[in-house]
C-alpha cells in the first residue's frame, strides 16, 4: 500500500526522506514490510504513522493493522471451577430460640419502665419525660495525611519528534506519538516518569526548571523524579508498544 500510494503520486523515496527525515532504507524496508531492518520497535508505529501521513492514507488504521500482526495470539480461556452445591434440605439452621425470648424480656422492661414513669408523676396523669442524649464523643486530635512529593514534567516540541512518556504505574502518558513544532504536552504530575524521544527535538521541563536536552538526530531517554533527572540507557527506555 506505501508503496503504490507513494507510486502513483510520483514521488521518490528521496523527496520522501528529505521531507519526513526518515532514511531511504527504513522507508524501502517499510514498503517491503521488512520491519527488523528498522533500529527498533520503539520505531515502527512512528515511521508509519509519519510515512503514511505524508502519502495521504489512513496512518491510525495503517498503525492498528502493524500491530494486530505483531500481537500474540490470544490465550484459551480457563474455566472457572463450578460453585459448591448447597446442602441438601432447604433453609440453613435457625437462630436459637433464646434470642427471641431475650427480644422480649427487653422490650417488656422498656415498657414497665414507661408506666412506672407516669405513675410517679401523681394525679394519675402522665408526665412528659425528657430523654437527654449521650454526649458525642470530640476528637480533640487531628490527623493529616502525610504529602507525597511528586515530579512534573512539559514537553513541547521544537521540530519533528516522537516521544514515549511512561509513569511508574507502566502507563502511557504520551503513547508513541509524533509531535510536530510547537506542540505541548503536559504538565504531568506523579512519583516518576521515563521518557523515550526519538531526537533531540524538544524542549523539557522538570518542577519547573528547564531542562537541556542535546539537539541531536539520535534517540534519547531520559529517568525523571523527584530527586531530578537523568539519562536513561537504551535498555532502560519504554517503547509504548
Amino acid at each position: 500500500m506505501l508503496r503504490e500510494a507513494r507510486l502513483r503520486r510520483g514521488i521518490e523515496l528521496a523527496e520522501v526522506e528529505r521531507t519526513t527525515r526518515i532514511r531511504v532504507r527504513f522507508l524501502r524496508a517499510m514498503e517491503e514490510e521488512r520491519w527488523e531492518l528498522l533500529p527498533g520497535a520503539a520505531y515502527e508505529r512512528s515511521f508509519l504513522r509519519t510515512y503514511a501521513s505524508h502519502l495521504g492514507l489512513d496512518a491510525e488504521a495503517l498503525v492498528e493493522q502493524l500491530r494486530r500482526g505483531r500481537e500474540p495470539a490470544p490465550e484459551a480461556p480457563v474455566e472457572e471451577a463450578p460453585p459448591p452445591l448447597e446442602p441438601r434440605g432447604g433453609r440453613g439452621p435457625r437462630l436459637p430460640a433464646r434470642w427471641a425470648i431475650l427480644a422480649g424480656a427487653a422490650l417488656a422492661a422498656g415498657v414497665g419502665a414507661v408506666v412506672a414513669a407516669r405513675l410517679a408523676g401523681g394525679g394519675g396523669h402522665a408526665q412528659p419525660s425528657v430523654v437527654t442524649p449521650p454526649p458525642r464523643a470530640s476528637s480533640t486530635t487531628s490527623s493529616t495525611a502525610p504529602q507525597i512529593p511528586q515530579a512534573s514534567v512539559r514537553l513541547t516540541a521544537t521540530g519533528t519528534v516522537w516521544v514515549c512518556l511512561v509513569d511508574d504505574r507502566g502507563r502511557a502518558l504520551i503513547d508513541g506519538l509524533t509531535l510536530t513544532p510547537g506542540e505541548a504536552r503536559g504538565p504531568f504530575r506523579g512519583s516518576g516518569f521515563d521518557l523515550n524521544l526519538g531526537n533531540g527535538y524538544v524542549r523539557m521541563q522538570a518542577d519547573g526548571r528547564a531542562i537541556a536536552v542535546p539537539r541531536v538526530a539520535a534517540p534519547l531517554g531520559y529517568r525523571i523524579s523527584t530527586r531530578g533527572v537523568r539519562e536513561l540507557p537504551p535498555a532502560a527506555r519504554p517503547t509504548c508498544l
